[in-house]
């Protein structure tokens, strides 16, 4: 996990290799990318929970 230094280290080379005013359109596009992808995820979980093949599975070892 990441300490307290670490993330202060990580913030000002963000700062110094990137201009102030880029970092929130970073963060803003960060934040777009986690939220679609756990959309994505939880889509292909549910499609996974609901598929008929894993119910002729569960129908075979069952009986």
């Amino acid at each position: 996990m990441i300490g307290n230094s670490e993330l202060i280290f990580l913030l000002a080379l963000f700062l110094i290799l990137f201009d102030g005013k880029r970092l929130p359109m970073f963060a803003r596009s960060l934040g777009e990318a986690v939220s679609e992808f756990r959309g994505v995820s939880k889509k292909v979980l549910e499609d996974f929970e609901d598929s008929p093949v894993e119910e002729v599975e569960r129908r075979e070892f069952s009986g």
